[in-house]
């Protein structure tokens, strides 16, 4: 979750008045901002590689000028959305850099409609055209490479919680997606996830867990369950990971682990059944990051899924990934939040799937 200020979480629990905006950006820098949006949503999803997508109405007038010229599809929007606190003063969150990837002219007054993905779309989008060997340096740097040769002004932040191994070698097959599988399989190796945050810069960090502290607690205030399910997709209660010969030649153990626990949801022993993720990973070397890697992608995977809407609600510093305090019938829960739509339109709710491994708490 973004850092909020003192007065946000009381003011988007009562009666607001929404501010929502976008800036434009050429080259990763702002050229016009505070342009209005008519309405659309920002969605986070964690099972997609470009995990932020937008659907925006805005007005071709305010796209025009913002730009300079007629539109460029290689230029970027940045969307706000905040609140009037009571004391007078506008408070408001980033909630995603896009870049354009679909604008199409709407009405005759010149209200248009824009979909547009996060910057690690256009990693997706530029593939290997022939195999690609990599080593002599660590995976963070193969990362940082990885991006910078698609978009040359990107940073990359690596978490210092990060597991961060040197590899020796690594080859990656051409075509398309291809430079997307690499990095996905370079951060599963490690146990780790590259996310583009808010601002489109990059970011390497552990993968989140079902469990820890909620960093916001939901409700009271129109907040509903709109359907409880116990899901299979997406979730694992069992991870296997193997890796190829290490620097001494030595084949490292293979480290399997399921959900052990009898008040998971996913128990591996209950109802939900056995399902198994398996990682063959040519950068994992040891067995020290084999049975590191394994309980962090078990720990990603297993909760049973469901389906919220946060109603009136909306709170726009969350993020995929974060842990949420959740009110289900008899008490509550802390459930992961998998994907979460925020709403561009005044009115709409807020969305979102979450997991949760925890019996209901009261």
């Amino acid at each position: 979750m973004l850092p909020v200020g003192p007065l946000w979480d009381q003011t988007i629990r009562s009666t607001n008045r929404p501010v929502i905006s976008y800036d434009v950006l050429e080259s990763g820098n702002v050229v016009k901002t505070g342009l209005p949006v008519s309405g659309g949503s920002v969605t986070g999803s964690r099972s997609q590689f470009a995990r932020r997508t937008v659907n925006a109405n805005i007005t071709q007038r305010d796209l025009v000028r913002a730009a300079g010229g007629p539109i460029n599809l290689a230029n970027e929007m940045r969307i706000w959305r905040g609140v009037h606190l009571p004391n007078g003063a506008i408070e408001q969150h980033c909630i995603g850099t896009f870049g354009f990837a679909d604008i199409e002219d709407d009405t005759p007054v010149g209200l248009i409609s824009i979909s547009a993905y996060d910057r690690s779309k256009r990693l997706e989008e530029d593939s290997f055209p022939y195999p690609r060997t990599f080593g002599g340096m660590r995976v963070s740097d193969i990362i940082r490479q990885l991006i910078t040769e698609s978009i040359s002004w990107a940073s990359l932040t690596v978490d210092p919680l990060v597991f961060d191994p040197f590899i020796t070698s690594a080859t990656y097959d051409g075509g398309d997606g291809s430079r997307a599988y690499a990095i996905t399989q370079l951060t599963l190796s490690i146990g780790a996830e590259l996310v583009a945050d808010v601002y489109g810069q990059f970011v390497l960090r552990p993968l989140p867990s079902t469990s820890g502290t909620a960093v916001w607690t939901a409700g009271p205030g129109g907040v509903l369950t709109s359907k409880r399910m116990q899901s299979r997709e997406d979730v694992y209660n069992g991870v296997y990971v193997s890796g190829t010969a290490g620097t001494d030649g030595v084949v490292p153990q293979s480290a399997w682990l399921h959900d052990d626990n009898p008040a998971s949801s996913t128990y591996w022993g209950g109802p939900f059944g056995h399902k198994t993720f398996i990682l063959n990973s040519q950068t994992v070397t040891t067995q020290g990051q084999a049975d590191y890697v394994a309980p962090k992608l078990l720990a990603d995977s297993i909760g049973s899924a469901s389906s919220v809407s946060f109603g009136s609600i909306v709170n726009a510093a969350l993020e995929p990934g974060d842990l949420v305090n959740m009110p289900v019938t008899g008490g509550r829960e802390v459930h992961l939040l998998d994907s979460l739509t925020i709403p561009l339109t005044v009115g709409d709710p807020m969305t979102g799937d979450t997991r949760s491994t925890q019996p209901t708490l009261s």
